[in-house]
Order: structure tokens, then sequence, then C-alpha cells
């Protein structure tokens, strides 16, 4: 790999990863050059924050402004390759004011009016599959509202909503989780587990990447690891786990 990338190279390979097109060995090459350069670390969380909230039909109308302030940012950082040192600390945390610029109110407004309901039933196990492509919006059975992204796994067992709430997600899922105190809402990724009552978020965890990212619009979420690490997020900020 080479020591350095330029500005409009490492966008380049930014966007291909996050857009799932990128091979194994240019993926590992990318981390690689991250986990050994902060100013390319900042540029990586900034374009992902973006990449989080444009993937959710509402904001696709905006992406262009939003990547355009992006790449003003990436012009003007110092790229200067450092030796290589331990990997990026595990939990990332950014304020991802990008989020706020457009307002939670215009974005729910402009989503609701594209969500196709899909009702499940409480009483059966069920798997929902997004194809590659294609995205899809249910309603699970507490009223909690899902956007799934393309290639997308979700999973949930037998008497969600009444006993418990919890479901199991490869890829990544937009949340508007319906509120209720008695019943947490748990949302279960490799690696990491987003615990709820009723707020708004995004989570990006496809088995394949290196790393989970969630994103809170709404309300509060604690985030636990397997090794027993545990933080809170608040609205307007953003987390990265490392799964390596």
């Amino acid at each position: 790999m080479n020591d350095s990338y330029h500005i409009e190279e490492l966008e380049i390979r930014i966007s291909n990863y996050l857009s799932g097109n990128c091979t194994e060995e240019e993926k590992e090459a990318l981390f690689a050059y991250l986990a050994s350069n902060e100013d390319a670390a900042k540029i990586f969380r900034e374009m992902s924050a973006v990449w989080a909230v444009s993937s959710v039909p509402a904001f696709a109308k905006v992406e262009d402004a939003n990547l355009s302030q992006i790449k003003e940012k990436i012009a003007a950082a110092e790229m200067k390759p450092v030796r290589s040192r331990k990997i990026v600390p595990v939990w990332l945390k950014v304020a991802a004011a990008i989020i706020l610029l457009l307002g939670c109110n215009y974005f729910w407004y402009t989503y609701t009016e594209n969500l196709t309901e899909v009702y499940t039933n409480a009483d059966s196990p069920y798997e929902i599959k997004v194809p590659a492509g294609s995205r899809t919006n249910i309603v699970l059975p507490d009223g909690t509202e899902v956007s799934l992204n393309a290639g997308s796994v979700l999973r949930y067992c037998r008497g969600f909503g009444i006993r418990e709430r919890d479901v199991t997600l490869d890829g990544e899922g937009y949340f508007k989780v319906a509120k209720n105190e008695k019943i947490p809402f748990f949302v279960n990724t490799n690696g990491v587990q987003v615990k709820v009552v009723g707020t708004v978020f995004n989570v990006r965890a496809y088995d394949d990447d290196n790393y989970v990212m969630v994103s809170l619009l709404e309300g509060r979420v604690n985030l636990a690891t397997l090794s027993g690490s545990v933080m809170k997020l608040f609205p307007s900020e953003q987390a990265f786990y490392d799964k390596n």
C-alpha cells in the first residue's frame, strides 16, 4: 500500500467502501491507512455521517449539497502520513451536525409520505430480507417504523412487542421506535447492542463491514459491546465501533 493517498484518491476509496464497491484487499488497505492517519480518519467519519443520512430516501434531495460541504473540508485538510500505530479507539464519538441541517421535522414529513406499511404477525417468527438495489419500509407489531437499506436482513422472534422488543440486524436500518418504557427496544448487531425506549436513529452493521456505525437524531440510546464497554449517545452524535 502507498504511504499516503492524495485527497481525491482517498475520497474515491472511502466512497467505494461505503457503497460496497471495493475488494477485500482495498478495504484492508484503506483501514490500515485510516489507523495510521488521524486526518484521514476524520474525513472518513465525516463522509460516513453524510452517507448514513443520505442513504435514507428523504435525504437524497440534499445529498449533493452535503457532499459539497464535506469536499470543502477534505480540500482544506492537511494529509500528513505518519508511522503505523494502533488502530483508532474502539468508540469514536463525533458530532454529526450535518444530520441537523434539515431538521427532524422536515425529515419525518418527507419520510412518512413514502412509508409503505407492512404490518407483521406478533405471534410468528419473522425474517425480512431486502434485495440488492432496493429499500423496504416496514411497521413492526409495536408500531416501530423501520426503513431497511439494500442487502439488509432484520429478524425478530415470537412475542415481539408483548414480552420483549429484540431485533437482530445485518445491514443498515433507520428506526423510529415506538415509545414503551416497560419494554425497551434492542437492536442486536455483530458486536454491538443498541438499547432504546423511544427514539430515532440509524444503524449500519453489515456483517462484512469492519465497523458498526450508530447515528442518533432524537432521544437517547445506550450502546454496549460484547466485551462489556458501554456508552451513551445523545442527539446529533454518532458512534463507530471497530469490530477488529
